[in-house]
C-alpha cells in the first residue's frame, strides 16, 4: 500500500465516527483499500451496502439499548410505588392504611439534638407531612392522595413546615 493510501485511511480513523468505526473490521478495511486501488461502481456499491449494514446495526443496537435502559428505570419506579404501598397496606379502592403510631419521629431517628427540637415544635400535620416525605419517601402527591387534600394544599403546608425548621435551627424566633 502506497503512502498516500495509508494517509489517507488515517485521517479517515482519526474522525471518530462511523467510518472509523467501520474501519476498526479488517474486512472493511480491504474493501476500502481495494476501491482507492481500483475505483469501479461495483466496489463503490459492495462498500456503500456494507456500510448502511453496518450503520443499520450500531443503531439499532444504541435503539435498543435506551429502551432497555428506560425500561428499567420505569420498572424500578413501579417496584418502588408497589413496595412503599406494600408497606404502608392500600386497600382495593386505591385507600392507604397507615398506622398513625407509626407516624412518631423519634429522637433516635434523628442525629441532630437542634432537628429533634425543631421538629417537636412543628404542628401534627407538618410533622405527619415531613415524615412521610423525608423519611418514608412518600412524594407529596402521594401524601395529598392519603390525607384526601389538594397537593397544593400539602406543598403550602411542607414549605411552611421547613421554613419554621430553618429559623428555628437559626436561633431565630418566629410567629
Amino acid at each position: 500500500m502506497t503512502k498516500n493510501k495509508q494517509q489517507l485511511l488515517n485521517r479517515i480513523a482519526e474522525q471518530q465516527d462511523f467510518l472509523s468505526a467501520f474501519l476498526q473490521s479488517p474486512e472493511n478495511e480491504q474493501e476500502i483499500i481495494r476501491l482507492i486501488e481500483n475505483p469501479t461502481i461495483e466496489h463503490y456499491k459492495r462498500i456503500d451496502r456494507q456500510f448502511q449494514a453496518f450503520c443499520f446495526e450500531c443503531r439499532f443496537i444504541h435503539y435498543v439499548s435506551r429502551m432497555i435502559y428506560f425500561q428499567a428505570i420505569n420498572y424500578i419506579r413501579k417496584l418502588r410505588k408497589s413496595q412503599s404501598r406494600l408497606m404502608y397496606g392500600e386497600t382495593a379502592e386505591g385507600e392507604w392504611i397507615v398506622n398513625a403510631a407509626d407516624l412518631t419521629i423519634e429522637q433516635n431517628e434523628i442525629a441532630s439534638p437542634l432537628l429533634f427540637a425543631a421538629m417537636s415544635d412543628l404542628t401534627s400535620l407538618q410533622k405527619q407531612i415531613v415524615e412521610l416525605h423525608y423519611q418514608r419517601g412518600w412524594k407529596l402527591k402521594e401524601i395529598a392522595n392519603y390525607l384526601n387534600v389538594s397537593p397544593q394544599s400539602i406543598s403550602k403546608t411542607h414549605r411552611r413546615a421547613l421554613d419554621q425548621l430553618q429559623l428555628r435551627m437559626e436561633g431565630k424566633k418566629y410567629a
